[in-house]
């Protein structure tokens, strides 16, 4: 089973420090990153998920993103549209 980080409704330069943290301290296994209330995706924080991302395919991980319409627009205009589009299909909420 994933290990499920919810995240908060904005991620701004001053939540980067603790979602690397965060992040960091979760990538042993499996993650689900719901970012289903997220409103504002700042650059360090959305830099800080795909290094995750990139750190699980690596470790043969599963790395999950669920994202909120704003945070893929955000993901958009910085060029990282594909980080939610891949991870975004069927979720109900539920993790298996």
């Amino acid at each position: 089973m994933p290990e499920v980080i919810d995240l908060p409704d904005r991620l701004d330069t001053s939540m980067a420090d603790g979602l690397t943290q965060r992040l960091g301290r979760a990538a042993g296994g499996d993650l689900l990153i719901d970012g289903q209330r997220v409103q504002c995706l700042g650059t360090l924080c959305a830099q800080a998920l795909l290094a995750a991302q990139i750190a699980a395919a690596q470790a043969n991980h599963e790395f999950r993103l669920i994202a909120s319409e704003a945070m893929r627009d955000d993901l958009r205009l910085l060029g990282l549209g594909a980080l939610a589009a891949t991870h975004n299909a069927n979720y109900s909420g539920e993790t298996t």
